[in-house]
């Protein structure tokens, strides 16, 4: 995985991109912020550092037992009249673990968050005097036309070139011992310091410094804020337009085929109730609703059953003829022997019930029965004797 470190400048116009690979590293200066994602590979490590005077960072202290609301409240109370702009237009970061409060306009922040996350990387977002910080000890460091100072207690700032001398005599006066560490990247610019214990340094070797102390986990506060962004997404997943075709494809599958399934459901549904219904009124022409199809088909059938047996003179064929029964295949009567065969072609068990209970209520006798049962299907002859009359 690949690590990066962006420096937005002064002007929060351009920035410098570094990239470190496993044995390669490349360099981008005066990159347009919005060019920033093409020079960022996706699902990497990317670091940014803000200059520091574009945030303000106070060592301040959580009170035992008191909530993230307290001390957001009482630590704007205390520092409200530090605050160039209103309280409400400020974000607030903090690190109970450094005692450093990081204090940031909501107008800075928010966009620059905003284009971060469309990259598609995990992002820190740092004041830049973080990167020359060292345990205990005053630094400042010469970078990009600009004095960043990074302190003992964990707060920072930074100091424009034509004020620099003003900001060390005023920060000479607040802190006593005030002896810091001087860094520049050349010759050239470490005469700017006028001091003759000044550090040369390369930005690689800050750089690398920082990946090594803060590999496994950084306890610094950071202040990126991971929100969803579709083309960060598209980005991490490294999807193509053709992936993005068939994803579609299958998201509306998984979406319209439970549509389509229910709305078949519910016609079948229609179907069986509109057949249903038209059995019970071809046997009671008053029958009006379907409430409990089996409980009205037995008080049905015992409504047509007289408390005494009438003889049926073709009666029982006369209601077969009557109900609409497509699974009857043919029928035969034989006057000679006086019975009628009846051929059935996978018969429903309750359309087969009915007609078994017809025959049973008319006291017809079954000279033959070869009806077989499969799976709920009745199929074969079946014959019945009727009377000579």
């Amino acid at each position: 995985m690949k690590n990066y470190f962006i420096h937005i400048d002064n002007d929060f116009a351009k920035a410098e991109v570094f990239s470190y690979g496993d044995s390669i590293s490349s360099h981008h200066p005066a990159t347009e912020m919005d060019e920033i994602r093409s020079h960022v590979d996706p699902n990497s490590k990317a670091v940014v550092f803000l200059p520091s005077n574009m945030i303000r960072c106070i060592y301040s202290k959580k009170e035992t037992n008191e909530s993230e609301e307290q001390f957001e409240a009482r630590f704007f109370s205390e520092h409200e009249d530090d605050l160039i702009t209103d309280v409400s237009s400020n974000r607030l970061i903090f690190s109970e673990e450094n005692n450093l409060a990081l204090v940031v306009e909501k107008s800075i922040i928010d966009p620059l968050n905003d284009l971060l996350n469309q990259i598609g990387c995990d992002v820190e977002i740092y004041p830049e005097y973080f990167l020359h910080q060292t345990l205990d000890q005053d630094t400042c460091l010469f970078i990009d036309g600009r004095y960043s100072f990074s302190f003992a207690d964990g707060s920072g700032f930074c100091a424009k070139k034509e004020n620099f001398n003003d900001y060390l005599d005023l920060v000479t006066k607040e802190r006593k011992n005030f002896k810091p560490i001087f860094m520049a990247f050349d010759g050239a610019e470490a005469s700017e310091f006028k001091q003759t214990d000044c550090k040369e340094v390369s930005l690689e070797a800050l750089h690398r410094d920082f990946l090594t102390a803060h590999s496994k986990k950084s306890n610094l506060p950071s202040m990126f804020e991971s929100k969803f962004n579709v083309q960060g997404t598209l980005r991490r997943f490294n999807f193509e337009r053709r992936d993005l075709i068939y994803s579609f494809i299958v998201i509306s599958s998984l979406l319209i085929l439970p549509l389509v399934n229910i709305a078949l459901m519910q016609s079948y549904k229609k179907s069986y109730e509109e057949k249903t219904f038209s059995i019970f009124t071809e046997l009671n022409p008053n029958f009006r609703r379907i409430v409990n199809s089996r409980a009205q088909m037995d008080q049905l059938l015992l409504a047509i059953n007289s408390n005494e047996a009438k003889p049926l003179d073709l009666n029982v064929l006369g209601y077969l003829r009557a109900i609409p029964i497509d699974e009857i295949a043919s029928s035969n009567i034989d006057f000679s022997n006086s019975n009628v065969t009846l051929e059935f072609d996978r018969m429903s068990s309750m359309k087969y019930s009915i007609i078994d209970n017809l025959i049973e209520q008319s006291n017809t006798r079954v000279i033959k029965n070869d009806i077989e049962n499969t799976d709920g299907a009745f199929s074969g002859s079946l014959v019945l004797e009727i009377g000579s009359d």
